[in-house]
């Protein structure tokens, strides 16, 4: 992604969602497409939230696949499964230490969808 820009609001994965699709629909870019999700907490609630499944709705018309990080202990892995095409698409991380490790993992399981990160 050539044109993203922090998005600087707290906690928001809907907004990160929509940010994704919107760079994608854009970029004109041909072959497999990913999103790698990074998730440290509970998103915020805020008056114009959308549920993870709505905000996800543009990246599975586009055929994203959507992988996601999540680090720490208080989050829970069923609210995040609207986002992804499998459970086991999320990986969850209890210690930032861990992430090393665990790129490992996630770019195994890009590879058996024939995604390249090059």
């Amino acid at each position: 992604m050539k044109n993203g820009r922090l998005l600087n609001t707290p906690r928001r994965r809907d907004r990160a969602l929509e940010h994704a699709a919107e760079i994608l629909s854009t970029e004109g870019r041909h072959g497999p497409k990913i999103v790698l999700l990074l998730t440290a907490g509970d998103q915020v609630l805020d008056k114009d939230e959308k549920s993870l499944t709505q905000a996800a709705q543009p990246l599975r018309r586009l055929g994203v696949r959507v992988y996601v990080v999540a680090v720490g202990q208080n989050l829970t892995i069923g609210e995040l499964l609207p986002v992804v095409n499998k459970e086991k698409d999320i990986f969850p991380v209890v210690l930032p230490g861990q992430l090393p490790k665990l790129a490992n993992s996630v770019a195994k399981s890009s590879k058996k969808h024939k995604i390249s990160f090059k």
